[in-house]
């Protein structure tokens, strides 16, 4: 738990939209990425449904921003119950409102163990792996040139050596302390309690 305990967000699968048709994705609001803590494009991971063994599938794949016409047309064609084409949750379990959506081409909802489920949920959250490599990234360029920097200031190889190494610490820290601020949704009490008059 190096960045946080992890951030999940449920959704209801959605069939895929024609423009996102085959295309190994996942379509989510703005709000839903927010809440992750990912950008469009980002890799994500997504937990279905565990099997009979008890196994949940996980797949991970990109994130991609919903867009607005794609909501409002879903939105239109939506409703009915289980034997409609876009069932609406309201009407087949009487729930409103409902969880956020996530399209998703019907080719993975069987990796995910939802196959012909309608109305099926998944959590999903982050790639802490693909958010770890995005940091280092960024990091590494930054960590690279303040090296080149210390290597013509100090003479000593002793210095040199010790001076990337706090290089180094430092930037494992940073990188650590943006991720966990990014990635977890904690609440943080700050002060003491508050006497009301």
């Amino acid at each position: 738990m190096l960045f946080g305990p992890l951030n999940y967000v449920t959704c209801r699968i959605q069939d895929g939209d024609r423009a996102s048709a085959e295309h190994e994705v996942c379509l989510l609001d703005a709000l839903t990425l927010e809440l992750i803590g990912v950008s469009s494009g980002d890799d994500i991971v997504l937990e279905g449904f565990p099997d009979e063994n008890g196994v949940v599938p996980v797949l991970e794949l990109k994130a991609i921003r919903t867009s607005e016409e794609v909501q409002e047309r879903r939105k239109e064609l939506h409703g009915g119950d289980m034997t409609s084409r876009y069932p609406s949750s309201l009407d087949a379990l009487g729930t409103y409102p409902d969880l956020p959506w996530a399209f998703l081409d019907r080719r993975l909802w069987s990796g995910l163990g939802v196959e012909g489920q309608w109305l099926a949920t998944v959590r999903i959250r982050c790639s802490r792996t693909y958010q770890l490599k995005k940091e280092l990234r960024e990091m590494v360029f930054l960590l690279g040139l303040a090296f080149i920097g210390v290597v013509s200031v100090l003479d000593s190889n002793t210095w040199r050596i010790a001076s990337l190494a706090v290089l180094v610490l430092l930037t494992g820290t940073l990188v650590s302390m943006r991720l966990r601020s990014r990635l977890t949704q904690r609440a943080r009490r700050i002060g003491g309690p508050v006497r009301r008059q």
